[in-house]
């Protein structure tokens, strides 16, 4: 994960920074014109006006910014549009509220996505939560080769993304890149969430053998087995073999001989590591 560089606001506390700059770009005479409509929000900062709200306050509010945001949509537009902020905030507007005949309403957090705008400051910032941990900004994945007979060992592929696309769909997209800068490649190493059935397709036609440390999911599409048989070996099986574990650094890898498996196999038999 890339964590973008920004604040990192509530819902509420987003809608008002954008009330905030929209009355930046103003014309001083609109400034004027309608200073009533942009009273409540500009005399202090968006951190400010929410500081002492309530939970039990932010129906009203947003229903409240909501009505503005209508208003400055319909009124301001046709001056304004080819503004930047301008663009996010109408990014922002149809993110978080819809209109059914003339009548403003608040979109329920279940209506709004991951990708929604995090912040005027970094628009291509999408929101992940993975495994309880989350992330605004952006995600790396890299590629690099790793053998012990190397010498030296090089990053052969860079690619950013959102934070929010799947890291099967990643591999699945960089892998005909990665094949051409590495001819040679004939295996690959990854963990539980980069594989996919489209991938093992992939990996079949350039003849690479996927490594896989985990399966993905709650349950792998085959039945694998293990059963712990000393304080440092395990037993590891699929239904069409049994493996005996072998300590690494850290944990222990079970890796199955390709050879014994079925000439067309269902499902791709990994290796697999235990963590």
């Amino acid at each position: 994960m890339a964590a973008s560089n920004i604040r990192n606001y509530s819902r509420l506390q987003l809608l008002i920074e954008m009330v905030i700059r929209i009355h930046r770009v103003l014309s001083d005479e609109d400034k004027q014109l309608f200073a009533e409509k942009f009273q409540a929000y500009i005399n202090k900062s968006s951190g400010q006006y929410i500081y002492h709200l309530k939970a039990a306050d932010l129906p009203h509010e947003l229903e409240k910014i909501g009505q503005l945001y209508y208003w400055i949509y319909e009124n301001l537009y046709a001056t304004y549009a080819e503004f930047d902020i301008f663009k996010i905030f109408e990014r922002v507007y149809h993110e978080h509220f819809t209109v059914v005949e003339e009548k403003i309403t608040v979109k329920s957090s279940d209506q709004r996505h991951s990708g929604c705008v995090q912040s005027p400051d970094d628009v291509d910032a999408t929101y992940r939560d993975k495994n309880g941990k989350t992330s605004k900004g952006q995600a790396i994945n890299v590629t690099e080769t790793a053998h012990s007979d190397n010498p030296i060992n090089l990053v052969t592929d860079v690619v950013v993304n959102p934070n929010n696309i799947d890291d099967s769909q990643v591999l699945g997209e960089r892998l005909d890149r990665i094949k051409q800068k590495t001819p040679d490649l004939d295996k690959i190493h990854f963990d539980g969430g980069y594989g996919s059935s489209d991938n093992d397709e992939k990996f079949a036609e350039y003849g690479i053998t996927p490594i896989q440390t985990a399966v993905r999911g709650r349950q792998a599409a085959v039945t694998i087995d293990i059963e712990q048989v000393s304080e440092n070996e395990y037993k590891v099986s699929c239904p069409q073999q049994t493996v005996t574990s072998q300590p690494t650094r850290s944990r222990h890898k079970a890796e199955f001989d390709l050879e014994q498996l079925s000439p067309s196999p269902p499902v791709p038999c990994y290796q697999y590591e235990k963590i």
